[in-house]
C-alpha cells in the first residue's frame, strides 16, 4: 500500500481516506527511496560500462601474458626453446653486469643477453641482446649467420 498525502491538510497516512479531515490523498514521492534508487542505478551502469570496456580491450589485443616480456622472450617465440640456458644472474657473488646466454647445440649458436638494467641492480631483469657466437670455437657470429643457422627452427 503506498503512503498517500491528503489534499486538503497535508497529512501522510495510509489507506483510502484521510483520519484527519476525510480528505483524499495522493500518492507521495519519497525522494530518499528515489534518490537510492538513482544511485543503485548509475552504479550498475559504470560498473556495466567499466566491465565493457575492460573486455573489449582484452580481446582486441593480445594478452599480456602471450607478448614477449623482452628480447630473450621474443628470440625464444620465434625460434622455439633453446637446448641449453646458462645465466648469471644469481651467481655469488653476482658480477656487476650479469650475462644470459641460450644454446642451441645443433645449430652450434649461444645468444648472449645482458640485462637491460643499471648495473648492480637484482634480478629479475629484461634482458637485451647482445650478440651471436658459435659454441664451438666461441666465434662471434654474424647476425645473418646466425638466422640462417636457425631457420629450421624458425616459426610463424
Amino acid at each position: 500500500m503506498a503512503l498517500l498525502k491528503c489534499t486538503r491538510c497535508s497529512t501522510k497516512f495510509y489507506g483510502s481516506v484521510c483520519p484527519s479531515c476525510n480528505g483524499s490523498g495522493v500518492a507521495t514521492t519519497d525522494t530518499k527511496a528515489i534518490a537510492g534508487t538513482i544511485g543503485c542505478l548509475a552504479f550498475v551502469g559504470i560498473i556495466a560500462v567499466l566491465a565493457f570496456l575492460v573486455f573489449r580491450s582484452m580481446s582486441s589485443s593480445p594478452s599480456a601474458a602471450s607478448r614477449p616480456r623482452d628480447d630473450a622472450e621474443l628470440f625464444i617465440s620465434q625460434h622455439g626453446p633453446p637446448d641449453k640456458q646458462e645465466s648469471t644472474d644469481h651467481d655469488v657473488p653476482r658480477p656487476p653486469i650479469p650475462t644470459r646466454f641460450l644454446v642451441y647445440e645443433a645449430e652450434h649458436v649461444r645468444v648472449l643477453y645482458i640485462p637491460d638494467a643499471k648495473v648492480g641492480e637484482p634480478p629479475p631483469y629484461k634482458w637485451k641482446l647482445v650478440g651471436f657466437q658459435d659454441d664451438r670455437d666461441n666465434r662471434v657470429l654474424q647476425p645473418a649467420e646466425a638466422v640462417e643457422r636457425l631457420k629450421g627452427r624458425r616459426r610463424q
